[in-house]
């Protein structure tokens, strides 16, 4: 079993049948949930590569191929309505068409690979040179206009993600 197997496992056994979990978030308590997308194939993986001209780092692809995408920790209401906050890990079909969107466009342009959004105007990116060099944090974050290296690889993100209950800890 590999590090993200356990991290995805740890939070498939922290919900519910819903995928709805409560945290208590400065002495109140909410209620979160996570969707996960079904696998991406290897080969979808592979064309997705060769069609954009990336090499994907190889704890991302063993994320996508159980999952290509999840939405976490969005914040729910009495009444079972999504209310925001949250990851949005993105498909590879989303990845595609925002590579073409915004390929050209500041700042997205040198942010890296846009992978997840969250908060209200924050981007997980994947730094492509990092990645290929092997590095171990090779993740940034996109704030705004500003590109900040955040010292994590994906596996690592989103299990400090997880421990914070979908809370800002990267600053």
């Amino acid at each position: 079993m590999s590090y993200i197997d356990n991290v995805l496992k740890r939070i498939k056994n922290s919900v519910n049948y819903k995928g709805e979990t409560q945290v208590k978030i400065d002495g109140e308590f909410y209620t979160l949930k996570t969707e996960f997308n079904k696998p991406a194939s290897t080969e979808e993986i592979n064309v997705f590569e060769q069609i954009n001209k990336i090499i994907l780092p190889v704890d991302y692809k063993n994320f996508l191929v159980q999952h290509n995408g999840a939405e976490m920790y969005r914040f729910v209401d009495d009444d079972g309505k999504i209310t925001g906050g949250g990851l949005h890990l993105f498909s590879l079909d989303e990845i595609s068409e925002l590579i073409s969107k915004v390929k050209d466009l500041e700042p997205f342009n040198g942010a890296g690979i846009l992978i997840g959004h969250l908060l209200e105007d924050c981007y997980l990116c994947i730094d492509p040179v990092k990645a290929l060099r092997g590095s171990l944090n090779y993740l940034n974050m996109l704030e705004f206009v500003e590109v900040l290296p955040i010292n994590y690889n994906f596996e690592r993100f989103l299990e400090k993600y997880v421990e914070h209950n979908g809370e800002v800890f990267w600053h």
